[in-house]
């Protein structure tokens, strides 16, 4: 099994972000072949979503964020903290609402995917290939303790499990 992740590269916050932004890319694409309108809609609610739900309530509990100075993670690089970090595990209502705003990003384009199949498969492939991909090489080795999706084993964990349920530097 691969050491705990540490510290991240700009070169792995561009591929998980390029990763990311596959899906993204491809429900606008289908979204603006139909309605201009609702493709912005649907980029506001993947940016609002992202930097206010996901940052705020997951992200601000995270070692990587919690660090002095920018956060340098898989999905934000040099990125100024909007939030202060917190301390503490994910609440049930906190799991809730995450996952809640998960399911929003990935069906809200869904009507529009429908009327491009090829959109549709790229999109459900790229989706799949992301999530797996995040599962099989990362959450295997977080040092976010406290993330429900984290897969490190307990004896790979370090005993100083105090804060965030993470690591700390």
């Amino acid at each position: 099994m691969a050491e705990l992740k540490k510290n991240y590269r700009f070169s792995d916050c561009l591929f998980w972000t390029g990763m990311a932004l596959v899906p993204i890319m491809v429900a606008a694409g289908a979204m603006a072949a139909e309605s201009g309108t609702w493709t912005l809609v649907y980029v506001l609610v993947v940016l609002a979503v992202n930097l206010g739900v996901f940052l705020r309530l997951f992200c601000t509990r995270c070692p990587h964020y919690t660090k002095k100075g920018k956060v340098r993670c898989l999905f934000m690089w040099a990125m100024p903290k909007l939030y202060p970090p917190r301390a503490g595990q994910l609440t049930g209502r906190d799991k809730l609402i995450l996952a809640g705003c998960g399911v929003l990003m990935v069906l809200f384009p869904l009507p529009w995917l429908l009327l491009h199949p090829w959109s549709l498969i790229i999109y459900l492939l790229a989706a799949t290939l992301l999530g797996t991909g995040l599962r099989r090489f990362e959450c295997c080795r977080c040092v976010y303790f406290g993330c429900p999706l984290n897969k490190v084993p307990d004896h790979k964990r370090p005993d100083n499990d105090a804060h965030n349920g993470g690591f700390q530097e």
